[in-house]
Parts: C-alpha cells; structure tokens; sequence
C-alpha cells in the first residue's frame, strides 16, 4: 500500500509540472508576436473574422509541422504549396522516431508546434532543437486548420519583408 500511495504521490507531481509547462506555453502563445515585424494591410491579413484568409508568399520556405492531426495534413500541405512554400511533418514521436526530429528541424526554415496535439516531450525537444540551431520555433495554441493558417499569414508577411 505504501509502495502504491508513493506512485500516486509522484504521478501527481508530474501531473502538476506537465500542467505547468503547458501554461507556461500558453502564455508563451498568448504573448504579442514577435514573427510579424510590420503591421498587416486589411489585404493581407491572414484569417480574422472580418477578412478571408489572404495567401501570404512563403518565398519558398519550408515549414516544420511537429504533432497535429494526420487528417489535416493534406489540408495543411496545400495551405502551405498555393503560399510558395513546402510543408514537412513529425508526428511528434507516436509512430515516428523522435531522432529523425534533428535532421527535419535542419532542413527546416520556421518550426511550428500545436501544444494542444503533442507530446509535452516532442514539444520541449524541438523547442531546444530549434534554440541551438537558430531556427523560429512557432507554438500555436491549436491543431486546427485556421490556426494554421493565421501562423502562415504571420510567416509569410515577414518573408515579404526579405
């Protein structure tokens, strides 16, 4: 009995340190935006209640998508091809293995992460991966298309500024 309550007691831990680290990049979401460096025209804003998605030119950049839906990949894909740019994908560990993480976020020019569909693990490692090797790391609070495509909206403003 002893044994069992000292599992559930460090069980609750990890449970409280997980919730933590997923505020803490809630916050981290809901922070202002450092990727636009320039205020958007009402034609390209991204996706807002008022204005449609506008497609934003990619300028052939390669985006990193880690976690999500395998549903939406092909809707993903396509968003990110009619803006001039190519989509990669990590499951974020499930089936894939989590080395070949390294070699993509190399490859990649943005990281993009939806906290609500990863693995806290996969989130933290490329978030360091990103870090060391100097590349955006892009959380967004959903796995949802239009917030994916809001996140392009916001890449894409900035790689017109090139």
């Amino acid at each position: 009995m002893d044994t069992l309550a000292r599992r559930v007691a460090v069980e609750r831990l990890r449970a409280r340190h997980a919730e933590a680290e997923v505020e803490r990049l809630r916050r981290l979401i809901d922070a202002p935006t450092t990727v636009s460096k320039r205020p958007t025209t009402p034609r390209e804003a991204p996706c807002g209640a008022e204005a449609p998605c506008a497609p934003a030119n990619l300028d052939g950049q390669a985006i990193l998508y880690v976690g999500g839906r395998p549903s939406l990949l092909p809707h993903l894909r396509a968003a990110v091809e009619s803006r001039n740019g190519s989509l990669l994908h990590h499951d974020g560990g499930f089936e894939q293995a989590a080395g070949k993480l390294e070699g993509l976020v190399e490859r990649a020019d943005v990281v993009v992460c939806p906290i609500d569909c990863v693995s806290h693990d996969a989130c933290l490692r490329v978030k360091g991966l990103c870090r060391r090797m100097q590349k955006p790391f892009v959380p967004i609070r959903s796995a949802g298309a239009s917030s994916f495509r809001k996140m392009l909206g916001e890449i894409g403003a900035v790689a017109g500024e090139g």
